[in-house]
């Protein structure tokens, strides 16, 4: 325990489904999207002990590596996972086991970590960035603020952020803002020879990304190619996630935003809805867990052990996105792409608050796994309006008709939100002199539906 934070958390394993799988504080452990099965293990090779940042491990001051894939510790929550006195490591798709004993920890450093400022300089080329599948680890005491510009990997390579007092702000970037960034590289024969361009000098070759003002942010790389050969693979651009609402969900949202603005119960309707969205759930885990285990975005995992977790517009994307903070929750307007689990600490009240998922995500307390598309459910039905004695009074078939009339202008009304509703301000006098000013506002609702409402201010307002 450093600062009053544990640095590791304990495993143990138990049998399910005919296969041992690994256990913290009852849960399972997590990686690329499914529970981790102790089958076999390994030592880990070479002299010495091992030293963990937080999502990398060096050994003999590099870092450690099997079969060309760099070995990270198992974390659960964003913490390290002990099975017994053995610290569990993962490269690979393997499990290795570290001698405890001779594990150090890196510790965080002090005071806060500024990415970049909130005024663009004379280059937006600026953050912390890898390439061909480099991956970052950042531990701070203190806030870590990306600000205007970036943590991001281009080639594939994992983000592993933690903040042990302090919030984690992923960036200020709007969702349209695009920065293209152009890294020069020499370029080598495949037999790593150089090649040597006509003024006798090595070749270049330039790698061209267009990313996002700021944030953080995994990026798939295009192939490679080399004299006409692809020598490394890439992913498709751009990537289209799938969708999760099929027509019948999409078809049962409208039905219940109809409901929900007349005032009508929409129990009956939201319980079907619940009911396609149940049986949807695991026939789009699968659909995409096929969709982005062959993609070669990197894993992000922020940890703020205190406070809390701030997502931009632009958004944060990667393969696995972990998210741990004190109450399992998130702020800001942005959308988490990608696999996605919010972790809490569970001595902790939540309060639920997690941004628009594209892709799968576990919510915070080990509930079951869920799916998001991307976009927001239908809003709450407001409460039924207080009838007047014109509504009261209107005979069953006067008041069929007129909602069959509104229903149908919901539906065709879209086409009218060009037109810009403007405010009329009308001016009264009555005999007594009295003056009083009624202001008559036209006010768009949802779908382009005018409705216009007559406002009289107090006396004097």
């Amino acid at each position: 325990v450093v600062g009053g934070h544990a640095q590791a958390v304990v495993g143990t394993t138990a049998v399910k489904n005919g296969k041992t799988v690994l256990l913290v504080n009852g849960e399972e452990v997590i990686y690329n999207g499914r529970s981790v099965v102790v089958e076999t293990t390994a030592p880990i090779g070479g002299a010495g002990g091992v030293k963990v940042h937080v999502g990398l491990v060096e050994q003999n001051g590099k870092l450690l590596m099997v079969n060309g894939k760099l070995v990270e510790p198992l974390r659960h929550k964003g913490k390290p996972v002990l099975l017994g006195d053995q610290l569990v490591l993962i490269g690979d798709g393997k499990l290795f086991l570290a001698d405890a004993a001779s594990v150090q920890v890196v510790r965080p450093t002090g005071g806060k970590l500024d990415v970049g400022g909130n005024v663009l300089g004379s280059t937006q080329e600026t953050g912390i960035l890898t390439v061909r599948g480099g991956g970052i680890d950042l531990k701070t005491t203190g806030d870590v603020n990306v600000n205007k510009s970036r943590v991001a990997t281009f080639g594939g390579g994992d983000i592993n952020i933690t903040s042990t007092h302090g919030n984690i702000n992923a960036g200020s970037g709007g969702r349209d803002e695009v920065v293209q960034f152009v890294i020069e590289e020499l370029k080598f024969n495949p037999d790593g020879t150089p090649v040597i361009g006509p003024d006798g000098k090595q070749a270049k070759e330039f790698l061209i990304f267009l990313i996002p003002g700021s944030g953080i942010s995994t990026f798939h790389p295009p192939p490679r190619v080399v004299n006409g050969k692809v020598v490394e693979p890439g992913d498709p651009f751009p990537l289209v996630f799938p969708k999760f609402n099929t027509p019948e969900i999409d078809a049962i949202n409208r039905e219940i935003e109809k409901a929900s603005f007349f005032g009508r119960d929409t129990t009956v309707l939201r319980a079907r809805k619940k009911q396609l969205e149940d049986a949807r759930n695991p026939v789009y885990a699968e659909e995409f867990n096929r969709f982005i285990d062959p993609l070669l975005l990197g894993n992000i995992t922020l940890l703020a052990e205190e406070k809390n977790i701030v997502v931009p517009i632009a958004g944060i994307r990667g393969r696995d996105v972990v998210a741990v903070t004190p109450k399992g929750e998130t702020t800001g307007e942005g959308t988490i792409q990608g696999r996605v689990r919010f972790e809490r600490d569970e001595s902790k009240p939540s309060t639920g608050v997690l941004p628009p998922v594209i892709g799968t995500f576990n919510p915070p307390g080990g509930g079951a796994p869920a799916t998001g598309g991307g976009s927001l459910p239908p809003p709450a039905a407001p409460p039924p309006p207080a009838p007047t004695n014109a509504t009261a009074n209107a005979g069953g078939s006067a008041s069929k008709s007129a909602d069959s009339a509104a229903e149908s202008a919901i539906d065709t009304a879209s086409s009218q939100a060009k037109a810009e509703a403007k405010s009329k301000q009308v001016a009264a006098k009555d005999d007594d002199k009295e003056k009083s000013t009624k202001v008559t506002q036209s006010i768009k609702m949802k779908h382009g539906v005018i409705i216009q409402v007559e406002v009289k201010p107090h006396s004097g307002g």
